[in-house]
């Protein structure tokens, strides 16, 4: 090979090996981007079916608490028929559908919070009238006005209403429970 040859391939080869480094980064850049937009679909998939399950979770709950008020309706209705409608057939065919309502929000994960000779406690109750009682200890519910529900086991909702002793209440005021009091002819108290 003549000295010439020689400088040219030497030439040569620096710029391949130039062009080979460049082609080598270019190729981690590319890579590296290629794995950044691999991460941030995998994160905005996560966050998107996160979003849906919230949204689906939260159009379920807005349509229980529209069908909720629709079975305390059927039990009042229930506890207000005449004894001689309650073996009418037609009447007993209605009132199957408040247990097919009560046997679909039990399969969504919906229990009604039982009340009557529990201990009154915030976080399940609300008191809208307090009641001086001789039979019944300070704090125990004895008339449930509104059923309540739990949903899940996280939180309750559409909370009950109902009628507690004055001992009872004037402790929770002490605690700063009690966030509204109207004064009519007996006291009405929400307790939050």
């Amino acid at each position: 090979m003549k000295k010439g040859e020689k400088e040219k391939a030497e030439i040569k080869l620096e710029d391949l090996k130039k062009k080979l480094e460049e082609c080598e980064k270019l190729k981690q850049e590319y890579l590296a981007g290629w794995q950044r937009s691999r991460a941030d679909f995998l994160n905005y998939k996560k966050e998107e079916t996160e979003r849906i399950k919230d949204l689906t979770q939260h159009a379920n709950e807005s349509l229980i608490l529209k069908i909720l008020p629709i079975l305390d309706n059927f039990e009042k209705a229930e506890k207000e028929l005449p004894e001689d409608l309650k073996d009418n057939d037609y009447v007993k065919g209605l009132l199957q559908i408040r247990q097919q309502l009560e046997a679909f929000l039990g399969e969504q994960g919906i229990e009604r919070i039982e009340t009557l000779g529990k201990k009154f406690d915030p976080n399940f109750h609300e008191a809208i009238e307090q009641v001086e009682s001789k039979e019944k200890e300070a704090g125990a519910i004895i008339e449930e006005v509104e059923p309540g529900y739990w949903y899940g086991f996280v939180r309750g909702f559409y909370p009950e209403w109902g009628y507690f002793s004055e001992t009872e209440l004037k402790g929770l005021m002490r605690k700063g429970m009690v966030w509204e009091i109207k004064k009519q002819d007996l006291p009405y108290v929400s307790i939050r």
